[in-house]
């Protein structure tokens, strides 16, 4: 359904067109990209089914509205495997070229749409109950193009008994800044509180 009238402002057109099925659920994302296209996450599965597959894992689609519909996956088989099985936790890069997946754990990955490559960027992060780390790890997030902010697991250091075993980190193409290494541990650990 169009969004948006002649002149850029809000307006909801009366017909919508149905574009692709799928089952939709809270976290489900769709995202629409300036060329046309439309990204989202759902999971293939073929009916009949148990319902029971633990092999199922969701899929990042993109369709092309602006040609004959067609449903195409963006994340081959091969590289499928890297990513968690929920893929809802994406976002797309500003210039639309990448796409950002973070996890429950803290683990981080990028995706280029060109070539499908999957890149690991971050890695699980153990959670320490008994200091009171929650379960609500922040999800990476776009600063600008080539510009990602995230947490990073880090070893603890010798004689660092306080140190909350992660760090607050922007990087920019391949270079990483740790925006966190000064803070005090205890304004750390606030973020996933």
């Amino acid at each position: 359904r169009e969004v948006l009238d002649a002149a850029g402002r809000i307006h909801l057109a009366k017909n919508s067109t149905d574009l692709a099925g799928l089952i939709f659920h809270q976290q489900s994302r769709v995202r629409c990209l300036r060329d046309g296209q439309i990204l989202f996450n759902a999971t293939p599965f073929h009916l009949p089914t148990t319902g029971a597959n633990d092999n199922d894992r969701e899929q990042l689609f993109a369709l092309d509205r602006t040609k004959e519909p067609v449903v195409r996956p963006l994340i081959p088989s091969a590289q499928l495997g890297q990513l968690p099985k929920a893929l809802s936790a994406f976002e797309v890069s500003p210039d639309e070229s990448q796409v950002l997946f973070g996890n429950e754990n803290g683990e981080v990955w990028l995706l280029t749409l060109a070539t499908g490559a999957v890149e690991p960027i971050g890695s699980r992060i153990e959670r320490d109950q008994s200091r009171g780390e929650g379960e609500n790890y922040p999800a990476p997030v776009w600063r600008a193009t080539g510009e990602i902010t995230f947490l990073r697991k880090v070893p603890a250091a010798a004689g660092a008994a306080n140190s909350p075993g992660f760090e607050l980190v922007l990087r920019r193409g391949h270079t990483d800044t740790v925006f966190s290494r000064s803070w005090d541990p205890s304004l750390l650990r606030r973020l996933i509180e």
